[in-house]
């Protein structure tokens, strides 16, 4: 994701134009993408949205337990 936004940048699209969007997995792409540019420090895009990301990958969060029946 980073070498498209970076391609996008190259071609003088400004940043406050792009948005990072994932559903799933891609939700747990647009946040990495985020904190990778921002540890970088390179400009960040306008938006990020990240609908039903997996971000709990060993699942060791009690909800699994908690929520099973629903």
């Amino acid at each position: 994701m980073e070498k498209a936004y970076r391609w996008l940048l190259a071609r003088n699209i400004r940043p406050e134009n792009i948005a990072s969007i994932g559903h799933s997995i891609g939700g747990n792409l647009a946040v990495s993408l985020a904190v990778t540019l921002r540890d970088k420090g390179a400009p960040l895009p306008a938006a990020i949205l990240s609908v039903s990301p997996w971000f709990d990958m060993e699942m060791k969060n009690e909800t699994w337990e908690s929520n099973a029946r629903h």
